[in-house]
């Protein structure tokens, strides 16, 4: 992620580091649960700020979002997409 991140973050303070490690984060998660096979990409590792990787799905919010107004992550919603694997430990980051 860090020479593939087309969004290209630099973390120069405490709040840019905290989106720098969110982004990792979900990054890990999309990996380690087939990402690549899920359902609905739903922005997911794309150059936009991950509080939009998310979209209504059946009239249901899907994805990561619903930021704070610090541009952290409250929810993430993943049903119904097609997830393989596991959870990893990154999922800890989300501590909003």
């Amino acid at each position: 992620m860090a020479f593939h991140d087309t969004l290209e973050v630099v973390p120069e303070d405490t709040a840019s580091t905290q989106k720098a490690i969110q982004r990792y984060a979900l990054a890990v998660v999309y990996y380690a649960t087939g990402g690549l096979n899920w359902n609905e990409q739903i922005n997911f590792l794309s150059g936009t700020d991950e509080c939009s990787w998310n979209d209504r799905v059946n009239g249901y919010f899907l994805g990561a979002g619903r930021c704070n107004g610090y541009g952290m992550i409250t929810t993430l919603a993943l049903w119904g997409n097609n997830l393989m694997g596991f959870l990893p430990n990154e999922i800890g980051a989300f501590v909003h």
